[in-house]
């Protein structure tokens, strides 16, 4: 249990408040100021998921590097993480009204992490044998969400610091509210 909270506390800055940002864009924006907003957004979101990975393994090196177990244990949920740049392709799925389609794949999510648990633990693989069961959900349920939002996604467009900025002023606020 440490190890999942021990994540919770680096995932605030890797959403930073921006998927509420991207529905509300995504829901009125079209064309290439679209693909605009999204390749910024996007890649902000990755920006603050790696910042928050590294700070969290470093967090993790520094106080738990003499012990392995917690160490390993650390490391594999830090890469958690990666896992939470869902959360974006949820948010374009839920500003164009399809909810239950990210819903949906929440709810197979967890029945696939319960049923990959459960053969960690049959198979005696430890803590870190469900972490990773953990892992391998989350990355499963972001790869189908990806594939999903592509549907209402234009190819193309271009990160600009300028927008990249608006979106990180637009949501502060809500980041700051959530902590």
């Amino acid at each position: 249990i440490f190890a999942f909270t021990y994540v919770e506390i680096f995932s605030s800055l890797s959403h930073f408040g921006i998927n509420s940002v991207v529905v509300r864009e995504v829901s009125f924006l079209k064309g290439p100021a679209l693909a605009d907003f999204w390749k910024s957004a996007l890649i902000l979101r990755q920006g603050l998921m790696a910042i928050s990975l590294i700070t969290a393994l470093s967090v993790a090196f520094v106080f738990y590097h003499h012990n392995t177990v917690t160490f390993t244990a650390l490391c594999w949920v830090s890469l958690c993480l990666v896992g939470e740049i869902r959360a974006i392709y949820s948010a374009v799925l839920n500003a164009n009204m399809k909810a239950v389609w990210s819903a949906g794949i929440s709810v197979g999510k967890i029945f696939l992490y319960a049923g990959l648990a459960y053969l960690v633990l049959q198979g005696h693989l430890g803590v870190v044998g469900v972490i990773q069961a953990s892992l391998a959900a989350s990355l499963i349920a972001l790869f189908l969400e990806h594939l999903l939002s592509k549907k209402f996604l234009p190819e193309g467009g271009k990160a600009a610091w300028p927008q990249i900025l608006q979106i990180l002023k637009w949501s502060w606020p809500l980041a700051a509210s959530s902590l």
